[in-house]
C-alpha cells in the first residue's frame, strides 16, 4: 500500500510540474548577419606515396564565414520553444550566400538552446548565437573510394563570430 501511495505522489507531483510553464521564456530572435573568423583548423591529410592518412594542422584560412539567419516562426511546445530559421552561408569558397540545410535536408532549421546545426556538402556547421562559436566539420575524402577524391581532407575549424546586422 506505501509504495502505490508513493506512485501516485510522484505521478502527480510530476505531472503538476509538466504542466508548470512558469519558468518558460520565449526563445531569443537571433535573425541576423554573423561574421565568423577561424581560429583553428585540424583534419587529416592524405599521403599518397604511402597511401595513408595522418594526422595534421592546416593553415587557418584569412577570410572568415558570412552567416545570415532569418526567423520564419516559433515551435515546439509550450515548455521548450524554439525559433525555425532559414540560414545561408557565403564561405571563402562559395563566394556568395547559399542556404544551408538541416540534417533531412530541408531548409528549414529548428534552433534549439541558442544553436544553428546545418550543411552543405560535404561540411557540417554548428553556430552557437548566445556564446558567438561556431564549429566546421568536413567529411573531405576519406570516406571516398580512391578514383573519387573530390572533397578533399576531412578537417575541423573551430572559431569566433560576431554579429553584424
Amino acid at each position: 500500500m506505501k509504495i502505490a501511495v508513493l506512485a501516485a505522489a510522484v505521478f502527480f507531483a510530476a505531472s503538476a510540474l509538466a504542466n508548470d510553464t512558469s519558468n518558460t521564456t520565449e526563445p531569443v530572435d537571433r535573425s541576423g548577419i554573423y561574421y565568423c573568423r577561424p581560429l583553428a583548423t585540424a583534419g587529416m591529410a592524405h599521403d599518397e606515396t604511402t597511401d595513408a592518412w595522418n594526422a595534421t594542422t592546416f593553415k587557418t584560412p584569412d577570410d572568415g564565414i558570412s552567416i545570415k539567419i532569418r526567423s520564419l516562426r516559433i515551435a515546439g511546445p509550450d515548455y521548450s520553444k524554439a525559433w525555425v530559421y532559414t540560414v545561408s552561408l557565403k564561405t571563402p569558397k562559395t563566394g556568395d550566400y547559399r542556404a544551408c540545410m538541416n540534417q533531412e535536408f530541408g531548409y528549414e532549421i529548428v534552433s534549439w538552446a541558442e544553436r544553428v546545426d546545418c550543411r552543405t556538402i560535404p561540411e557540417r556547421y554548428i553556430f552557437d548565437l548566445e556564446y558567438l562559436k561556431y564549429e566546421v566539420w568536413s567529411e573531405g575524402s576519406y570516406m571516398q573510394p580512391k578514383d573519387n577524391q573530390t572533397f578533399g581532407s576531412p578537417y575541423m575549424q573551430l572559431g569566433r563570430c560576431e554579429k553584424v546586422d
